[in-house]
């Protein structure tokens, strides 16, 4: 089986972070709704009040963005590779 999901995730997410940094996204919006490090900065039960002085480089939330969404796809495919190994067990017992 191809792993496939850590591939097109960070391919997915390249493309959102090179939206937002060639300026289509202004507003941020589609890079804010598709980076689980803006989920993560934007949750004040998860950081707490002291972030409200320290600012973020966007281009660090760029690299966070890739390697989570990596991370994310991996998580996929092992899981899928475990649920298709099983299934193939099954079927030749």
């Amino acid at each position: 089986m191809r792993k496939d999901f850590r591939l097109w995730l960070l391919l997915l997410s390249l493309a959102v972070c090179l939206f937002n940094a060639f300026g289509y996204d202004d507003k941020n919006i589609l890079l804010f709704l598709t980076s689980p490090v803006f989920w993560l900065l934007e949750s004040r039960s998860f950081l707490g009040t002291w972030l409200d002085s320290f600012h973020v480089p966007l281009f660090l939330i760029y690299i966070l963005t890739l390697i989570s969404w990596f991370l994310i796809g991996l998580l996929i495919d092992v899981i899928l590779s475990v649920l298709f190994r099983r299934s193939s067990r099954r079927i030749h017992d």
